[in-house]
């Protein structure tokens, strides 16, 4: 965890350069991007200490403060951008609507959603993971524009959907069935951080490596991958009310997410390698 709180504020230091050197402001959405950071830093400090040293309350909070976070400040902050511009929503670079969004809508949302993570500290999971629903929800519909209608119906931008559904769907079904949440919770894990993680490095491979973006819409290791996904979904699922063959269950887990990663390194890390340039 020292060398993962380094690198984050290396991080930290290069997007502040950044900043400062600006141009112009940087979408207000951003906000959730601090929120993140700060999350990241203190929990990273939480963890490297050793586990004695806090309360095991203490010590979830510091884990919750990383691994969820982190990642969803920076899903959030960087996917209202992002995500109606790769699902090729119309209007998605509307930038007149970007210019008139309100400061205080984010700020509410990110205060909301970081201060779910203290409830959950406090004992109130349920409450917890429906914060978190409800603001990813919010922002999913109002900015990454999930239920407006598309472009163009891509391989990539169908994925990036589903793993905003999962996203949401996975803090939705822990929020009601607490006793279960650890395991609806990777619904929101694999299909959500994990899909969403690939997805979005696909485009940048795509669109940075100088490749025609129509491989991206009708691809068949991306529709493998998210099939991949959905099945691996349900076997996660399963392992989680599933007493016996639990060793079978996790190796099987383990080796097709392998094989899904293997397989999206033959088509698009190779790509990234080898950076080729549209003339």
């Amino acid at each position: 965890f020292a060398l993962a709180l380094l690198q984050i504020l290396f991080l930290m230091y290069f997007i502040s350069r950044r900043f400062l050197e600006r141009k112009i402001q940087p979408p207000k959405s951003f906000l959730f991007l601090p929120f993140g950071f700060f999350c990241a830093v203190l929990g990273s400090l939480i963890l490297a200490f050793p586990e004695s040293t806090f309360s095991v309350e203490m010590s979830a909070l510091g884990r919750n403060l990383v691994y969820q976070g982190f990642a969803l400040n920076l899903i959030l902050g960087l996917g209202s951008q992002l995500i109606p511009t790769l699902t090729r929503v119309q209007g998605a670079l509307n930038l007149r609507e970007v210019v008139l969004e309100k400061f205080q809508k984010f700020l509410v949302m990110a205060v909301c959603l970081n201060s779910s993570f203290l409830v959950e500290f406090w004992g109130f999971f349920s409450l917890a993971a429906f914060l978190k629903f409800t603001v990813i929800s919010w922002i999913a519909v109002q900015n990454f524009k999930i239920l407006k209608p598309r472009q163009i119906a891509g391989i990539l931008g169908a994925g990036l959907r589903f793993s905003v559904y999962c996203l949401c769907l996975g803090f939705l079904l822990a929020a009601i069935l607490p006793q279960w949440g650890i395991h609806f919770l990777h619904v929101s894990y694999i299909g959500g951080f994990a899909l969403l993680t690939i997805l979005i490095s696909t485009r940048i491979v795509l669109a940075h490596g100088g490749y025609d973006l129509s491989l991206e819409i009708e691809n068949k290791q991306i529709a493998i991958f998210i099939a991949g996904v959905i099945a691996i979904i349900g076997l996660r699922l399963l392992l989680g009310f599933q007493i016996r063959y639990r060793g079978e269950l996790l190796w099987t887990l383990f080796l097709a997410w392998v094989f899904l990663c293997t397989l999206w390194s033959f088509s698009f890390l190779r790509k990234l390698l080898k950076q080729r340039r549209v003339p």
